[in-house]
């Protein structure tokens, strides 16, 4: 995973744990398949790196992830998206 991918991946990861209190491989890799649809092709080999983020920032308190958060990812801090009230 280049450095860029790997930033991306760290961003949705941080935004998933500060939002439900963690985060998962799978999640963070749904995400970042959906961002950037030409990484489909390379779904193996992120799938382990994302897995390996997702514990770094499991392991961090919640201070910690929106600190960071707002340190190099604050683009992801926007505010949260409304849920759909249709019935």
């Amino acid at each position: 995973m280049d450095g860029e991918t790997a930033a991306r991946a760290r961003g949705i990861a941080l935004q998933n744990a500060l939002e439900h209190g963690k985060t998962s491989a799978g999640i963070i890799v749904s995400k970042l398949l959906g961002e950037v649809p030409a990484l489909r092709s390379r779904a193996g080999e992120i799938a382990p790196e994302a897995a390996r983020i997702a514990s770094e920032v499991n392991a961090m308190t919640p201070s910690a992830v929106r600190a960071e958060l707002e340190s190099a990812h604050a683009d992801r801090l926007a505010a949260p998206r409304a849920r759909d009230e249709r019935g």
